[in-house]
């Protein structure tokens, strides 16, 4: 009996390690090494599986309701694949979406250590600055930083773990060493993310400060000597990475401009074009299929199809994706797989993260929480020019952060009423 308990006890020690290693890894290694965030998902889930049954009677009926909210957002993606036309393309797009049913398992293993982990993870930012920026310039391709996979995928992953890393400096109150080495992580994830050049991870920056002007107020309320030096921080953050690429945020608007009058004047050139010329198929198709839509993955067939009637939709034809979560989502899940996207993914974590917000009593609380909302509203506003859930690790890092700022805030809570 005494080998069997010592091996159990060696075995939740190892399992622990092992889910703080992995947490600290992955902002890490997201974005620089290919593949490396879905093998670290995947492991996570794995484990998680061994005691699933034992650990959901654990959780509050708030949690349930997100990971219930994740289930039906998946259950009717593979309805909607059964619908689809292109079974091959639509059960490539559902392997993305069906790691939000792997949540469940990663959720119930990670919520057994979350009290921790959230230290782990802000090693992991603090890590991540250096790492992130020297990859940008080792995979420097046409002026643009790409990192493992491409520009706009490491434009988001530098973004987000800028965000995170300043929102912790702020908010986490743990030391003034720590918070400067969180701020410099996050000045160099910022010029990361400009080296990469891609402008719809830029439309998330007025945003996100406004939110943190408003929580350094809402915080310091009583010490009007942090909020404005947080205030300045922020300021200096954001005008730094700005001035230190004038002529990149420059070409890339002008670029856009004339891409917009382009579009209007009826000439379809650049990408900004391209991309509206995509939301018109895809408001073409929804119209087709209203309240189910065409099925996941159909939106190429639907576009070649559309151009055959119009010829100025030729130019896209060979586009698989409407360039835009919500457009494509509704063309081809129709309103209610648009509605279940805003419900599940989107508006129930919300929610529980702003009501959090307001937890001043514990700083750590108050931190996952701002942090949780902000990487919310990153990725829908995100979502606008681009659909991150046909990508393997936009989706993947997503979910992770979500599941990580959840599990922290709930196991905290856990232990105050205990």
């Amino acid at each position: 009996m005494n080998t069997i308990a010592g091996f159990k006890s060696t075995a939740a020690v190892a399992e622990k390690w092992l889910v703080l290693a992995l947490v600290c890894l992955f902002p890490v290694v997201m974005g620089t090494i290919e593949s490396a965030a879905s093998t670290i998902f995947i492991l996570l889930s794995l484990v998680g599986l061994l005691t699933i049954y034992k650990d959901w009677r654990l959780i509050a009926s708030w949690e349930k309701a997100i990971l219930y909210g994740f289930m039906l957002f998946v259950g009717y993606q593979l309805f909607s694949v059964l619908m689809s036309d292109d079974s091959n393309r639509a059960w490539h797009r559902f392997e993305k979406v069906v790691r939000f049913l792997l949540a469940v398992p990663i959720y119930l293993l990670i919520r057994r250590y979350a009290d921790v982990a959230y230290r782990a993870l802000l090693i992991g930012l603090i890590v991540s600055g250096p790492v992130m920026l020297w990859v940008a310039f080792e995979t420097m391709e046409g002026g643009r930083a790409i990192g493992a996979y491409n520009y706009i995928v490491y434009g988001d992953f530098s973004l987000m773990v800028c965000l995170s890393a300043l929102s912790a400096a702020l908010l986490a109150g743990r030391g003034r060493w720590m918070n400067f080495m969180l701020l410099v992580s996050a000045m160099l994830t910022l010029y990361t993310s400009l080296l990469t050049q891609t402008r719809g991870a830029w439309l998330v920056l007025p945003f996100a400060f406004l939110l943190f002007v408003w929580i350094c107020i809402k915080r310091y309320q009583g010490n009007k000597r942090n909020w404005i030096l947080g205030g300045t921080l922020i300021i200096a953050l954001s005008a730094g990475g700005a001035l230190t690429t004038t002529d990149i945020f420059q070409d890339r608007a002008q670029n856009a401009v004339v891409s917009w009058d382009q579009y209007w004047e009826g000439t379809i050139e650049g990408s900004i074009g391209l991309r509206f010329l995509k939301w018109e198929a895809a408001i073409e198709h929804w119209q087709a299929h209203p309240l189910i839509g065409s099925g996941i993955g159909d939106y190429w067939l639907d576009t070649k199809e559309l151009a055959a009637k119009e010829p100025r939709f030729r130019v896209i034809e060979e586009y698989t994706e409407a360039h835009s979560l919500y457009f494509e989502v509704l063309a081809t899940t129709g309103l209610i797989g648009f509605l279940l996207l805003i419900w599940a993914v989107f508006f129930q974590p919300f929610r529980y993260f702003w009501q959090r917000i307001y937890d001043s009593g514990n700083p750590i609380v108050q931190y996952l929480a701002f942090d949780g909302v902000l990487i919310i509203a990153a990725v829908m506003i995100d979502g606008i020019s681009q659909n991150w859930l046909s990508r393997n690790p936009l989706t993947t890092a997503y979910i992770f952060f979500l599941v990580l700022f959840l599990t922290g805030i709930a196991r905290l809570e856990c232990s105050k009423q205990n």
